[in-house]
Parts: C-alpha cells; sequence; structure tokens
C-alpha cells in the first residue's frame, strides 16, 4: 500500500503532505531544525571568508554508476569548475566544496579548493553566499537566512539527475533566488527575498508557536496528551 493512501490515527511533521494520509496531524518542526539550533555556537571550519558550493552528488553517487542516462564525471567537474571559476572572480571570494558525503571525490576533483565532509551546517553558518543544486540542507541554509545561487544546466535535464534538477528549480522560484545554467553565459546576479524566506519557514519549517522548543519537547509534549 502506498504512504499516500494509507491510514494512520496520527501524522506529525512540519507540514502536511498528505492530509488524508491521517486522522490526527500534530504540528512538529522539520526535523533539520533541530540542526540548525544546534549548530548556533558552532566555530568556522574554515578560516576567512567564503562561498559555500552544497554539493548534491549530482555525477558521483554510488546509485548514478553504470545508468545509461547518468552525467559523465569528467564532464561535470569541468563544467562546474569552469563555473566556480567564473564566480570566484565574480565575487571576489574563494569556493570551499560542502561534499555529500556519498561522492566519494579526490582530492583535485575541484581544481585544489578544499573539500570537507559532515560540516555543512557550521560551513553553511559562515559562508557569504551559497551554491546549490538541492540538498536536504537547503532546510537549514534558509533557517541561516543565507543568500542562494541555484544550479542547473540544459544539458542535464534528461539525465537520471533531473528530478534533482527540477527541485533547484522549484526552490528558486519559492525562494525567489537566482537560478542559473552552469554552462550558461547570463550574468551572475543574487537575488534575495527575506519575506519569500519568512513563508518559506513558516509553511514547511517550523511550528511558528513554539519555535523556542526543540521536536524533543513537542514530541514529549504530543505523547503526554496520549494518556
Amino acid at each position: 500500500m502506498e504512504y499516500r493512501h494509507a491510514k494512520f490515527d496520527y501524522l506529525l511533521g512540519a507540514y502536511n503532505y498528505f492530509p488524508d494520509a491521517s486522522r490526527h496531524f500534530f504540528h512538529i518542526h522539520n526535523l533539520k531544525y533541530d540542526e540548525y539550533l544546534h549548530s548556533k555556537n558552532k566555530a568556522p571550519v574554515v578560516k576567512g571568508n567564503y562561498i559555500l558550493f552544497m554539493d548534491a552528488g549530482l555525477a558521483h553517487l554510488p546509485s548514478h554508476e553504470g545508468k545509461p542516462n547518468a552525467i559523465d564525471k569528467e564532464e561535470y567537474l569541468k563544467s562546474i569548475n569552469a563555473f566556480f571559476d567564473k564566480v570566484e572572480k565574480n565575487f571576489k571570494l574563494p569556493v570551499v566544496v560542502a561534499a555529500h558525503p556519498k561522492s566519494g571525490y579526490q582530492e583535485n576533483d575541484f581544481k585544489g579548493r578544499p573539500i570537507i565532509l559532515y560540516k555543512t551546517p557550521e560551513l553553511l553558518k559562515y559562508a557569504e553566499l551559497v551554491l546549490a543544486h538541492y540538498s536536504t540542507s537547503l532546510i537549514e541554509l534558509v533557517l541561516q537566512k543565507k543568500k542562494v545561487i541555484f544550479m542547473y544546466s540544459k544539458d542535464y535535464m534528461n539525465s537520471d539527475s533531473r528530478t534533482v534538477l527540477e527541485t533547484a528549480s522549484e526552490y528558486a522560484d519559492m525562494l525567489q533566488a537566482s537560478l542559473v545554467d552552469i554552462k550558461g553565459d547570463e550574468e551572475i546576479e543574487v537575488r534575495y527575498n527575506e519575506k519569500a524566506y519568512n513563508n518559506f519557514i513558516d509553511k514547511y519549517i517550523i511550528c511558528s508557536e513554539k519555535r523556542n522548543y526543540s521536536n524533543a519537547e513537542l514530541i514529549i509534549e504530543f505523547l503526554k496528551k496520549l494518556e
């Protein structure tokens, strides 16, 4: 039975995507909200100002290996590095890579740029600007009110990574942020709309009337109501 057609007594979540799936919906925060709270006091991972690339493993995840429509690894690295060169020249800041944990990059895949694993919340906190396809860590990006440029390429829209790129486009629309073709010639601009960020937070991330509570506290509150 598919989830959307299942019937549960209770559903806990930041947003009720499937109102017919349960009899009762209890509003809690997105799970990434707790990570955001925990990262508030984290020390910097990288010295100095930088631009963060929040990697999605677009061409480097094991799940893409051997698939006929997978993005070519070498071609992707050549294109993304050329785009980073352009970004660094434009904003006069270095790019740091927050690598997907399953990406398996080699040391020089990003032309010597730092490749860092398992530190995305801390890296986000101190970044001046973020480059992204799609990642669940976009939730933390929004909470931290970071400016972002979403990246895609028309050449990749028929690949196995199409869903990731389509989601990036949807996020760019919801946040009213920039969406740039990494192989295009258009000028790289940063768009930021705080109202769009706040609307996204209130709708999809937090239980606004209980923003000072952790999810653990909200779940305990829920369980007490069942006693």
